[in-house]
């Protein structure tokens, strides 16, 4: 790709993650100061530690150099998942002090910065074409699934933290599909790793504890053993069992198409809130 069109495809994508942060922030009611404030403490935050993950991430081939650290433009780039951090640390030192919650404003944050991913992907796709961008179509496509399923999240009770954390799960899923199916397996592991910890941090703010949950596993495990139990004594047991597995592809079948029928419907939704937020529809449905 030239380098005007990936200055452009990255400017519009700046451009509408903020407009559509400024305008998710404006219905919490935050005000615009503060919104441009978060807005550039998460950008220097983020570009300094995209560049820090790039370096690192890079260290064998660019050597200890300061020079080259400082001019990414000539010696590798930006890392996105190191920007996500730096974002992250970024507005928590902000607003630890303020009455505004960190993981509130990271979740208006979310489906923002998806869109921009969204857009400046959707650049690339158009530059290379389909046959050219394989790689470009896909990250398109899930980003914007992405998006969409956001934004229908958002219209729904989560705790503080869902709405980034799905959007990081999810977006770590992607990453390692890309990985595998396009020959970039050396950040394999470092992909796979960002997804645990992630998963670590939900666990933590959906304020569950490991031991409910090893608990709750071992309650089930533990009624399965009693249930085999029964199967082996009673014959009334055994013949529901077999009943369940004779019927087991028509149970799959009624939950392929009760599934496939909800993302038709959450998809047809999404498209709509995602026409809202544009401002190109007055009413959300």
């Amino acid at each position: 790709m030239s380098q005007i069109i990936l200055v452009l495809a990255l400017f519009l994508a700046i451009f509408w993650s903020v407009f559509l942060f400024w305008r998710a922030c404006k219905h919490e009611l935050i005000e615009s100061e503060q919104v441009f404030d978060i807005t550039i403490v998460a950008s220097i935050g983020a570009m300094i530690t995209a560049r820090v993950f790039d370096y690192i991430e890079n260290i064998d081939t660019l050597g200890l150099s300061v020079a080259k650290f400082i001019f990414f433009n000539a010696y590798g780039g930006f890392d996105f998942r190191g920007a996500i951090l730096g974002a992250g640390v970024a507005i928590f030192l902000f607003l630890r002090h303020k009455r505004i919650k960190t993981l509130h404003v990271l979740d208006l944050a979310a489906a923002p910065i998806v869109f921009g991913q969204f857009v400046f992907n959707l650049a690339f796709l158009l530059q290379e074409g389909w046959e050219g961008g394989k790689l470009y179509a896909f990250s398109t496509v899930s980003y914007f699934l992405i998006f969409v399923i956001l934004k229908r999240l958002a219209s729904r009770k989560r705790h503080l933290g869902f709405i980034v954390c799905f959007w990081l799960v999810a977006f770590s899923i992607v990453d390692i599909a890309m990985l595998t199916l396009f020959g970039e397996s050396r950040f394999l592991s470092v992909a796979v790793g960002y997804l645990i910890v992630v998963l670590v941090l939900w666990h933590i703010f959906s304020k569950r504890t490991f031991v409910r949950d090893i608990k709750n596993l071992f309650a089930l495990v533990l009624l399965s053993v009693f249930r085999f139990k029964r199967m082996t004594r009673s014959a009334d047991e055994t013949g529901k069992f077999s009943r369940s597995v004779v019927l087991f592809p028509l149970f799959v079948s009624k939950a392929v198409l009760s599934v496939i029928k909800l993302i038709i419907k959450e998809a047809r939704l999404g498209l709509l809130d995602f026409l809202y937020v544009l401002g190109l529809k007055h009413d959300r449905y």
